[in-house]
């Protein structure tokens, strides 16, 4: 029979084996560190700002204590570099540093996706006067560092805490320095109490992407990717850029400046598809320096400046409307008018069957002389009046003469005709209200999602020379569109005194008798809609330039389409006002525009540019078709039968010369010319869609009030000195205007890193730079344009319309 274990005896015998093992263990542990004294990690204490090398492995982590004397008046940093080449991935290094009131902790290698790791890295521990402890004074303050690893094997490794004395930056020094991925740089601005504004700027020789940010004075600091998007204010930029602040972008106008590479460039170039960027190891040689940005006085000088050069064009306007109202009314007994006894009866050249040839031609040569402004209309006999009894209401009889007058097109009553021009002004006041408000809305949202988020990649600003004012980022290129504001305005009070004095001096002529009325018809509602054009696209461009970007490109030329159709419509309509396109047809036509111009944008190549190619051509055939027959043309499926029909006439008649040769030729013209700016569209591709398009608009504009002024000189019509001096303005303008146009500060075509490449300084008041000039002359130049077809008709006041020639 076995022997039988009691209780106690296994209480010993487990007592036995516990003891045994304590023993064994301590005797390998005493043996392993007699094989290797260095694992002991009791605490170094080597001296600041010299290399320290060691190793390390999974049982053998090493202290180090650095001590120094801590002020509350502290302006250094401590800054610890570390450098491995043996931690990989899978066994990495780990760095401890303590604090009495942080720790920081991060590892070696630093990885980055698609990146070869990084085997150094730096951290910049947040200084203690910053923390803003009351309970901390002036002591002994200790730093730990420890570091460790979860490899078997030894790991060697090397750093350095440094003393950074130079951690605060100053105004006017330039601070150079260099950094890498995994070691950013870190230094302090306390902006001087003498400066309302600064810039911290950034500029560096390699074109390689990084950040710059600036953060509020915390702890600890924010140095890597991860942690600096969600704090302060950043930007990417490959060699220039800036972010200005004022004494309230912090409190106590206190904050960091942290300078950060990207691993690569993929956050500022947009790389070809199929491409990928680098994945070398990087670094980078930035210079650092903070610019004093703008004092009360430049500043007080650029606002009001801008503003009294307004103010000085609304003196030249009210000088020169002073003169020619004296000049007017010593010229009023002067004026012009009809014979009272006999009215004008007006004749549309046409002829009965039994009027032979020559009195045809004899007809149209008295209808095509202008006779002297003293002499009646009545100056024909019988036989020259027109015998057709519908002559008065056939459109086709009047259009199609060979000469007409602005007498055959001005049938229609003139309320009618007043009223149906004053539509467009009221039109375009609904469209802006409707268009206008959420434009404002939407860059309302993007400054306060810029203001919220810090991220100031959104914006396409120059930032060398950008001004932070109130909720603004970008103040003065908001502010500098006040001309178009200002000079609309300015138009509108023009045009409404010419409105008032046109209706007193037509109340004074109705004590005459029947009176041929004189000039071109007088329907001001394209002028207003002209003015109210003018304020919106200053309304607009002020709202683009809150935050302009990519989303909201068409806010800044929507209206300069506008523009450009009415002023067309209002050189038209001077001598075709009972021609004049409906005012909802003219929007529907620009809505179909701006859907065409945001397209293109959004959607290039090929698949854009051939339908636009045909799309402007047919276009440009209708408009021409409509213009040279007046109207009296019918376009449906069955004009190319019509077509047909005239061509097989005009070839049995011999008859090839066109009817009306100067329309033909002027039309001749403009087909030509649309067809090779289609045609160089569609080879160039030009990368901005609307600014090309409104290139097209402009082009027929300038193209057609040269025929205008042309035509006018050709037919013996005095244009007067006032709209001359307009011209020379408007062309000094306009000249100037686009060089300042051309030297581009920002794109938003590309990244907004690329983008602050072309950032440039403020040339005027220290405040304004070429896109402000750009806005003053282009608003001057568009309100000189405004008065030349204000004024273009002025020597007609006194003819009458049955002399008046139609072209």
């Amino acid at each position: 029979m076995a022997p039988v274990v009691n209780s106690k005896q296994l209480l010993l015998l487990l007592a036995y084996f516990v003891f045994t093992d304590y023993v064994l263990s301590n005797t390998l542990v005493q043996a392993s560190n007699k094989i290797d004294p260095e694992c002991d990690c009791t605490p170094q204490t080597p001296e600041m700002n010299i290399q320290t090398k060691g190793r390390v492995k999974s049982d053998c982590p090493k202290c180090f204590v650095y001590t120094y004397e801590f002020l509350e008046t502290q302006d250094w940093a401590a800054r610890m570099c570390v450098r491995s080449t043996g931690a990989t991935a899978s066994s990495p290094m780990f760095i401890v540093i303590r604090e009495s009131l942080n720790v920081m902790s991060f590892q070696l290698p630093v990885t980055f996706p698609q990146v070869r790791p990084y085997d150094n890295a730096c951290r910049t521990l947040c200084p203690l006067a910053n923390y803003n402890d009351k309970n901390l004074k002036a002591s002994l303050q200790n730093i730990s560092i420890e570091i460790s690893t979860s490899s078997q094997g030894y790991i060697d490794f090397d750093f350095r805490l440094s003393n950074e004395t130079d951690f605060m930056l100053t105004k006017d020094v330039e601070v150079n320095i260099t950094i890498t991925p995994s070691q950013p740089f870190i230094m302090q601005y306390n902006m001087e109490n003498s400066l309302r504004a600064a810039r911290i700027e950034a500029n560096s020789e390699q074109k390689s992407c990084m950040l710059l940010a600036i953060q509020d004075i915390q702890c600890p600091i924010h140095d890597t990717v991860e942690l600096i998007e969600p704090q302060g204010y950043y930007q990417t930029l490959l060699q220039k850029s800036g972010i200005s602040i004022t004494e309230k972008t912090f409190k106590g106008g206190r904050q960091y400046v942290v300078l950060l590479m990207k691993p690569t460039d993929a956050s500022c170039i947009d790389f070809p598809p199929g491409t990928s960027p680098s994945p070398e190891n990087r670094q980078k040689q930035v210079s650092l320096r903070v610019v004093p940005a703008i004092t009360d006085k430049e500043y007080y000088q650029a606002v009001f400046g801008a503003f009294g050069f307004y103010v000085l064009i609304y003196i030249f306007s009210f000088i020169v409307c002073c003169f020619l109202f004296v000049k007017r009314r010593r010229n009023t007994t002067e004026s012009q008018t009809v014979n009272v006894e006999s009215p004008g009866i007006q004749t549309y050249g046409t002829s009965s069957d039994s009027e032979s040839a020559s009195e045809n031609t004899s007809r149209s040569i008295r209808e095509f002389s202008v006779p002297p402004l003293n002499a009646s209309p009545i100056s024909i006999d019988e036989t020259d009046m027109d015998k057709l009894p519908d002559a008065e209401i056939d459109k086709n009889i009047v259009r199609t003469k060979t000469i007409v007058f602005v007498s055959d097109l001005s049938r229609k009553k003139e309320k009618y005709l007043s009223d149906r021009t004053k539509v467009y002004s009221w039109n375009l006041l609904t469209v802006a209200v409707f268009y206008g408000l959420p434009v404002i809305q939407l860059v309302y949202i993007n400054q306060r999602i810029v203001n919220m988020t810090g991220n100031q990649d959104l914006c396409y600003y120059n930032f060398l020379c950008s001004h932070k004012v109130g909720v603004f980022s970008d103040f003065n290129h908001v502010y500098s569109n006040i001309g178009y504001v200002m000079l609309g305005i300015l138009f509108l009070l023009l045009v409404w005194r010419r409105d008032t004095m046109d209706k007193y001096y037509e109340a004074e002529r109705r004590d005459f008798p029947s009176i041929e009325l004189t000039g071109i018809p007088r329907h001001y509602g394209l002028l207003y809609a002209m003015g109210w054009a003018l304020i919106m696209e200053g309304v607009l461009s002020g709202s683009y330039h809150v935050c302009p970007n990519r989303a909201n490109f068409q806010f800044d030329t929507a209206f300069m389409y506008v523009i450009s159709t009415v002023c067309i419509l209002k050189l038209y309509q001077s001598r075709h006002p009972d021609i004049t396109v409906k005012s909802h047809i003219t929007w529907m036509i620009l809505a179909v525009v701006i859907i065409i111009s945001f397209g293109g944008v959004i959607k290039r190549g090929l698949l854009v540019w051939i339908p636009f190619f045909f799309a402007h051509l047919a276009v440009t055939f209708i408009v021409s078709a409509k213009i040279y027959y007046m109207g009296r043309v019918k376009i449906d499926r069955l004009i190319w039968k019509r077509m047909y029909q005239k061509a097989k006439l005009d070839y049995a008649a011999r008859s090839v010369k066109p009817v009306y040769m100067e329309r033909f030729i002027m039309l001749s013209i403009a087909v030509f010319l649309n067809f090779f700016l289609s045609l160089f569209g569609i080879i160039k591709q030009p990368p901005n869609f609307g600014a090309f398009l409104l290139a097209v608009f402009i082009a027929n504009l300038l193209m057609y009030l040269i025929y205008y002024s042309i035509m006018k000189i050709k037919y013996k019509e005095r244009i007067r000195w006032i709209p001359y001096m307009y011209m020379i303005l408007s062309f000094i303008c306009w000249g100037a205007a686009l060089h300042f146009f051309l030297a581009k500060n920002t794109s938003w075509q590309i990244t907004p890193a690329e983008s602050r490449e072309r950032n440039k300084p403020c040339i005027i008041s220290n405040f304004f730079d070429h896109h402000d000039v750009w806005h003053f002359l282009s608003s001057c130049a568009l309100f000189f344009s405004f008065m030349v077809l204000f004024t273009l008709d002025d020597d007609l006041e006194n003819t009458p319309r049955s002399k008046i020639i139609v072209f």
